[in-house]
């Protein structure tokens, strides 16, 4: 037989215990919600070069395992094929030039340049192009924010 007091103590127990549950299935409920509402999209050659920003980067490559994460602005793809990672850069490097983009960074396997674009009426964006070069896997890796 409990004493009173032990049984309030018992009960008050129970109840924090029943608390702590509700929050954990809340935390999973809403990290759940968050997970699902990722949009992420195929993105190919013919998205590239439907934003005339982009498509001189773009011209006559092979754009695999591509997306656009809509919720966070991001669009990375990969680039097979380069035979060449320094007439590729180069190649690179005078398109950013010719387009007018800054270049931020530059060593001999990345290149990073930044631009501000007209993206929506009169609302103007930093976008940020990230290539780095995977000599292991011979291809090239493109990060856009």
């Amino acid at each position: 037989m409990l004493s009173p007091l032990q049984e309030t103590q018992l009960e008050s127990k129970n109840n924090h215990m029943k608390q702590f549950v509700f929050f954990l299935l809340f935390c999973v409920f809403i990290s759940l919600i968050l997970i699902s509402c990722s949009d992420k999209v195929p993105f190919d050659i013919e998205d590239a070069e439907r934003h005339e920003w982009l498509a001189p980067f773009v011209e006559g490559q092979e754009l695999t395992n591509g997306y656009h994460d809509v919720d966070l602005g991001i669009i990375e793809y990969d680039i097979e094929g380069i035979t060449n990672k320094k007439s590729y850069f180069l190649k690179l490097d005078s398109i950013a030039t010719a387009e007018r983009w800054d270049i931020t960074s530059k060593t001999d396997k990345t290149i990073s340049v930044v631009k501000k674009l007209n993206i929506y009426g009169d609302t103007y964006k930093d976008v940020v192009i990230h290539v780095h070069y995977d000599e292991e896997k011979r291809l090239v890796h493109v990060k856009i924010e």
